[in-house]
């Protein structure tokens, strides 16, 4: 439970713990081109953000990355908004 009473269920794909704090990945089975990254990445901060200030409640330690992964496309995309930007505008 988030703490404005929002409640969180999911499953992470990949979280990996660095010095700095998680990197949080988000695998997605897209075939779209660059053209539509953009929009994918716009779509996962909408999702990731609530997971992330759950990782952050339970851990005590900060998401510093978020990644959307796109194995067929092959390509990985790095979403920018974290939480940490959230909170300091």
């Amino acid at each position: 439970m988030l703490g404005n009473g929002q409640r969180v269920s999911g499953r992470i794909d990949l979280l990996i713990r660095s010095a700095a704090g998680w990197i949080l990945f988000d695998h997605k089975a897209s075939a779209q081109g660059g053209a539509q990254w953009d929009a994918l990445a716009g779509s996962m901060r909408g999702s990731s953000l609530p997971i992330a200030e759950a990782i952050e409640a339970v851990t005590g330690v900060p998401v510093k990355e978020t990644w959307l992964v796109l194995p067929v496309a092959g390509a990985a995309l790095r979403v920018e908004a974290r939480l940490d930007q959230l909170n300091s505008t």
